[in-house]
């Protein structure tokens, strides 16, 4: 089988366990509706990764990681 990639970074600003205010559930639901939007089109997700950032590229040094989402569909023959 061959497949096409695709990647997606994952950005939830407020930690999902704890402290859940109204900001963290429409970051989860938006998540979720861009998840479930890519599964339509036939993405299937397959794996998610941190990704650690190297270098000075947030202005925040609070973030020095990016959470990744991969997915793959496979491609048809013409």
């Amino acid at each position: 089988m061959t497949y096409q990639f695709h990647t997606e970074a994952v950005f939830l600003e407020e930690k999902l366990l704890g402290r859940t205010g109204a900001h963290s559930t429409e970051a989860i639901t938006a998540l979720a509706s861009r998840f479930n939007q890519l599964s339509t089109e036939g993405w299937d997700l397959f794996h998610i990764a941190d990704v650690n950032v190297v270098g000075k590229v947030f202005k925040a040094d609070d973030r020095r990681g990016v959470t990744v989402a991969f997915f793959r569909k496979e491609l048809t023959s013409p």
